[in-house]
């Protein structure tokens, strides 16, 4: 198992390491091989990037379900609420709008004047 994926694994509080890790470990490794096996070169670094960030938001949900300060905490609800809105909110913007990159042509730069 590769490095990144047991610095993933060691993000969760270690109780949870001890019961779920090697099988995490398993089915990961699964995924792996079958994104591998495919025969797009995409399905690697994407499976990458989906994983990382599950694990990460996996591993804050175990680590505030643990403590009692932290469930049921305003603060922490509404650290949630933004990681969730700032996720949506660059899933939309990928590129820019086609506006800004653009150079305006002769025709339309006669007609603004």
């Amino acid at each position: 198992m590769t490095r990144t994926f047991r610095l993933l694994i060691a993000l969760f509080p270690r109780h949870f390491r001890e019961t779920y890790g090697a099988d995490m470990q398993d089915v990961f490794r699964d995924q792996l091989t079958a994104a591998r096996a495919s025969r797009t070169w995409t399905a690697v670094p994407v499976l990458w990037a989906r994983t990382a960030l599950r694990m990460t938001g996996a591993a804050m949900r175990e680590h505030r379900s643990g403590h009692p300060f932290l469930r049921g905490s305003a603060m922490m609800d509404f650290f949630h609420y933004d990681l969730r809105f700032t996720g949506r909110a660059l899933a939309r913007t990928r590129r820019p709008h086609e506006d800004q990159v653009r150079a305006p042509t002769s025709d339309r730069h006669r007609r603004e004047a």
